[in-house]
């Protein structure tokens, strides 16, 4: 659910748009096996990979090295208009362990937060599964459930971690838009609920030392199974009022003036329906020493309950589950009570996400309803088919993680970004085991 973390690479992130392939340095994507499981035949490998997203790679021209994108600015010569751009400039292949900080290992992927390498420092980053070296891996949600071990104890405050579903193309865009011949490939076509802006040319406005803003998002359904670090996480549901990837534009139309005021022209919710233990009146649940005990990998598990129990249904509730030393561990039921400014007597409980939780959750909180209004589950998790993400990032543009693990949400103190990169440069996640298949069955 995040935008690029700042990248002070001496040829800076491209920030998507650049769509030719460049060949300067080759794209080898890191291999990782997952596996797909039924309850009749157990879980069975396949060899997959992941592919860094354009995001954070060199956009140079297409016939030499020259940066399309500078500073935090695009060329003027190269890029006066976006067609233009996209037909000069070039993104070119990544070396994701030396420059990014990626690696893989047999069933694993690691992400380190910062990273010195041969051309400057990055930081964070952002991966999305691939079913072969032109398609992100298609997942189906509905009836499904998805488990996979991690290791956030490397993971201090105000670092994020995330493995989460959005709703891009399989391609990357490529069969769309004729100017686009990198594709997934290269990692392109990123959307998420916060309907980044920083993938285009046009309007463009810098709002940093690195980085800016042009007119148009791009929006789409999203599902966090997990955005957390050692001492908080969710799980969260963020509808979209469209069911497919689209186009906003203005900061109004892409949900960026986030009140009551602009609460019905809001594309997706952006806070999302969240299910955050501490918040809900367990601190001891999620942790280092907790009932999770974060000094250790474990597994989670998200199962997607259908109203019918069949693959067509409608999506009612999302679980999640716990599993660590053999142990399962279910998910507490809430125990808060409502201030009495919310109108509400009780509060569930409840161990879920739901359409009847989630709207409890927001009138509880005073937050902007927009769950109801964009459709709630059903604009959350449709039957077309969701890619993985798996990201890390200390959330430069999102509150700084105070979403996630301070205050009522966590028990760290508000951190600054840039603070956050100084302090804990050797930041780290491991993801692993990751097993996708019929309820079940991967757990």
């Amino acid at each position: 659910m995040f935008t690029p973390a700042s990248c002070a690479l001496l040829f800076v992130a491209s920030l998507a748009f650049a769509q030719q392939s460049g060949t300067l340095i080759p794209e080898l994507h890191p291999p990782i096996t997952t596996k797909h499981c039924t309850n009749a035949g157990g879980c069975i490998a396949q060899s997959r990979s992941v592919v860094l997203d354009s995001n954070w790679r060199w956009a140079h021209t297409v016939s030499g090295y020259t940066n399309c994108y500078a500073g935090n600015t695009w060329d003027a010569t190269v890029c006066p208009e976006p067609v233009m751009c996209a037909q000069n400039c070039a993104l070119e292949g990544a070396d994701y362990a030396a420059t990014y900080g990626i690696t893989t290992g047999s069933d694993a992927v690691h992400l380190n937060f910062v990273t010195v390498g041969p051309s400057g420092t990055n930081v964070g980053s952002r991966v999305f599964l691939m079913a072969d070296t032109n398609h992100y891996q298609i997942f189906k949600l509905p009836n499904k459930e998805i488990s996979f071990d991690v290791d956030v104890s490397q993971l201090p405050c105000g670092v994020v971690a995330g493995m989460y579903f959005v709703d891009m193309q399989a391609d990357g865009g490529l069969s769309g838009f004729t100017d686009n011949n990198a594709g997934a490939r290269f990692g392109t076509g990123y959307c998420d609920s916060q309907c980044p802006r920083n993938g285009n040319t046009l309007g463009w406005t810098p709002y940093s030392e690195t980085d800016g803003k042009g007119r148009y998002g791009s929006c789409c359904q999203e599902m966090d199974i997990f955005q957390g670090n050692a001492y908080s996480s969710i799980g969260a549901a963020h509808p979209c009022s469209s069911s497919n990837q689209y186009r906003c534009q203005d900061e109004i139309e892409c949900g960026e003036r986030y009140d009551y005021t602009y609460a019905y022209e809001n594309p997706c919710d952006k806070d999302g329906c969240e299910f955050n233990t501490y918040r809900l009146g367990n601190p001891s649940f999620f942790g280092p020493g907790g009932t999770v005990d974060t000094n250790h990998k474990f597994t989670v598990t998200t199962q997607f309950i259908t109203d019918t129990g069949e693959d067509d249904g409608d999506v009612v509730e999302i679980r999640r589950s716990y599993k660590q030393n053999d142990n399962d561990i279910p998910v507490p039921f809430s125990s808060i009570v409502p201030p009495p400014e919310s109108g509400m007597g009780t509060f569930g409980p409840y161990e879920s996400i739901t359409d009847n939780y989630c709207a409890d959750l927001k009138q509880a909180f005073g937050e902007v309803p927009a769950f109801t209004y964009v459709g709630g589950l059903e604009n959350t998790i449709t039957p077309s088919g969701r890619v993985l993400v798996m990201s890390i990032s200390n959330d430069y543009y999102n509150r700084d993680a105070t979403w996630l693990d301070s205050g009522a949400h966590g028990p760290c103190p508000a951190y600054n970004a840039d603070d956050v990169e100084l302090e804990s440069p050797s930041a780290k996640v491991v993801f692993s085991n990751i097993r996708f298949g019929e309820i079940g069955s991967t757990n």
